[in-house]
């Protein structure tokens, strides 16, 4: 996605460059049989140039060029033919190996740079030099090296150029011919995504209504049950418009033709049955390229951006500046779902301005509400800080603050475990944005504002053991929508009104299910049938103490709502169940649970290094901080790089675990962390503490 991106601003770019004695040019080459054309000696060579292991590079070299060919000629079979070039179609190591081959032309291309034998294009001043190369003679002679080391072959008569505006049309004709390849306007295609969009958006995307218009005819002559129009639509219409929404904003009218072919083809998608808000899901998809900026601003589709559109400033306060493209309109109005659900990890809070950025912990806003005094408006929040140790310097934000602020800020923790001042998405564990989360929070607050689709909780229904038609047949019942005989008269229908069944009462809903003699014994029937066996839920979960050898350690976190702090306790026992040491912690701060439960699980192995405990093993009744620890992807949250700390500790003591138990065999370290607050705030044990003496007693029985 990024090179579209990138291409699709350059062609922006020079859209907009009427004027100048240089001309720029942009390329787009076609190379015929691409992967079939792959000389493996240059393939070999390349991974030599690059780095890479001897070993290594003789085992891809196996994988490529173990394939042979057999065919047949007058029946009989003739081979194998061994080929000396090509990458396997459909093989998953082949688009990377092709990547690879490719660096051969930017090498090339680098180098004449770095001659001057050609020039990249900049989109605006600051911004960095793209590939788009001017000298013509230079560039085709690049190309034609390029294809005959890789054995590759440039498709001119597929390949185009699109020219700036400040070059006459007659020139621009004659340097494509003299190129051999096609002259276009720009208005073709890039992997698969409009290289220009011009003023009439609409007729720029109607392509997407054809698409799902053709779909919907060849399955019009199917006899498909409603269940299984829903899953028609959602795994396949729906997913037509998924890599066009992922960098383009769909227009409103585009939007709306698309939904009323899909409630022709279907049931209205407004009312529970989960189909896609598509302006919500559009921004949302757009917005994941607007966090990239944020998370990579390194990259080079993120410097190009910054330095056109928002070189002053970051790309949240970011304006939507003079004749800017059609993919910046887009980011722009999607960066509103980035607002929503970020927030800043505090370091040293350099980089965080008091008033201007999120970083409060509070549920109604993550902003400082003003008006404040003057010089508030000028502070970061590294001003609010000792400078001597990562804690908040009390007097000052009770100065510079009213009590309700500063209570709000008193209370933020400060990780020691942030090392620079980032943000976060508050709607993952990871603090990684992800689609299905903006999708989801610009959806609750688009309801806030204009509900949308049919109120109440619908997820209950759909989670139901049940066949697919059973479930939609739920759903129309609750939705009103099931063509009773009484029904269809209120849609002015011809029908008798009286039940067929039983000829006594009209025919609705209730009469159906529960008033026939006839469909209830049926119904009743049925249930029976399908009863299953009740679960015994009686067995409760005990403490079980360790193996011979090794030591067991209980670790708990708990909320002092009255003190406004966050607790932890922590207690070691034997084999015998017997009590060798614990300890508790606690912090002024709102500590989310799981970042308090990841925080005692830290602290606990900790404490068991420094005791010299070899052979621990850890149960948290938090199974998410457990399944975090095991899982192989990190994020970059304040509760990620907790669990990261973790994951390094148990790396250097392989002979600690990590496991997950039931809170009713978890009470002893529950009680202690509950108790925290009675004693100062870093406490250790050697001693039982008189508040687990009862629990310790049960559970060594």
């Amino acid at each position: 996605m990024d090179n579209a991106m990138v291409a699709t601003e350059i062609i922006h770019a020079l859209k907009r460059k009427t004027s100048g004695s240089i001309a720029h040019l942009a390329l787009k080459i076609d190379i015929s049989k691409a992967y079939d054309r792959v000389d493996w000696g240059f393939l070999r060579g390349i991974l030599l140039c690059m780095g890479f292991h001897e070993k290594w590079i003789h085992w891809i070299m196996m994988c490529v060029t173990s394939v042979h060919y057999s065919v047949l000629v007058n029946s009989d079979r003739v081979g194998p033919i061994i080929p000396g070039r090509g990458l396997r179609q459909g093989d998953p190591l082949s688009p990377y190996l092709f990547i690879l081959v490719s660096e051969g032309l930017s090498a090339l291309i680098r180098g004449a740079v770095s001659r001057g034998d050609l020039h990249g294009a900049q989109i605006c001043r600051g911004a960095p030099s793209v590939a788009n190369l001017v000298e013509v003679t230079n560039l085709m002679g690049i190309l034609n090296i390029y294809a005959e080391a890789t054995g590759q072959e440039i498709n001119l008569s597929k390949s185009e150029v699109y020219f700036s505006r400040n070059i006459s049309r007659p020139a621009q004709e004659d340097l494509a011919k003299l190129m051999g390849v096609r002259h276009v306007l720009g208005t073709g295609t890039y992997l698969g995504l409009p290289s220009m969009i011009g003023r009439s958006k609409k007729a720029t995307f109607s392509f997407l209504k054809d698409r799902i218009w053709k779909k919907i005819n060849s399955w019009s002559g199917r006899s498909l049950s409603r269940a299984g129009k829903e899953v028609m639509i959602k795994s396949v219409l729906q997913s037509i418009l998924t890599y066009i929404m992922s960098l383009y904003l769909i227009p409103d009218g585009v939007v709306k033709d698309v939904e009323k072919m899909l409630n022709s083809f279907c049931l209205k998608s407004e009312g529970g049955m989960g189909f896609r808000d598509f302006k919500a899901f559009n921004l949302a998809m757009i917005a994941k390229q607007g966090w990239n900026f944020l998370s990579k601003p390194n990259s080079l589709v993120a410097r190009i951006f910054k330095a056109r559109y928002f070189p002053r400033s970051t790309f949240l306060d970011s304006k939507i500046g003079n004749n800017p493209s059609y993919v910046w309109r887009s980011l722009w109005k999607a960066k509103d779902v980035l607002k929503l659900g970020s927030r800043w990890s505090i370091r040293d809070g350099s980089n965080i301005k008091v008033m201007h950025d999120p970083w409060l912990r509070e549920k109604d806003g993550w902003w400082i509400n003003g008006p404040q005094k003057q010089g508030v408006y000028d502070l970061f929040v590294k001003d609010l800080m000792r400078p001597d140790i990562k804690q908040w310097d009390v007097g000052k934000v009770l100065q510079v603050f009213g009590r309700k602020d500063a209570d709000s800020i008193l209370k933020i923790p400060l990780v020691e475990e942030v090392v620079v001042d980032r943000l976060t998405w508050q709607e993952e564990q990871s603090g990684e944005y992800c689609v299905k989360s903006g999708y989801r929070l610009w959806r609750r607050m688009q309801n806030n504002i204009r509900p949308y689709g049919t109120e109440g909780n619908w997820n209950h229904l759909w989670s139901i053991l049940a066949p697919p038609r059973a479930k939609h047949l739920l759903w129309r019942i609750c939705r009103d929508c099931l063509p009773t005989r009484s029904k269809l008269q209120q849609f002015h229908v011809q029908c008798p009104v009286l039940c067929p069944w039983c000829e006594l009462e009209d025919e609705d809903d209730w009469h159906v299910f529960f008033g026939c003699p006839s469909t209830s014994q049926s119904w009743w029937a049925a249930a029976r049938d399908n009863r299953s066996s009740p679960v015994d839920t009686s067995s409760s979960e005990v403490w079980v103490p360790p193996m011979v050898n090794r030591i067991k350690c209980n670790v708990d976190a708990a909320f002092n709502t009255t003190c406004g702090t966050s607790n932890r306790g922590w207690c070691f026992r034997d084999h015998m169940g017997s009590f060798i040491t614990g300890g508790v912690a606690w912090d002024v701060g709102a500590l989310s649970v799981i970042k308090a439960e990841a925080t005692a699980l830290k602290e606990a192995i900790q404490n068991a290094i420094s005791l010299h405990f070899s052979h621990v093993t850890f149960e948290s009744d938090c199974q998410i901080v457990t399944k975090a620890i095991h899982a192989k992807h990190v994020g970059n949250s304040e509760f990620s790089l907790i669990v990261k700390n973790i994951q390094n500790l148990l790396l250097l003591f392989p002979n600690f675990e990590v496991k997950f138990i039931k809170r009713q065999a978890n009470l002893v370290a529950h009680t202690l962390a509950k108790a925290a607050n009675s004693w100062s705030r870093r406490s250790f044990f050697n001693m039982i503490p008189l508040c687990i003496e009862h629990c310790l007693s049960n559970e060594s029985r």
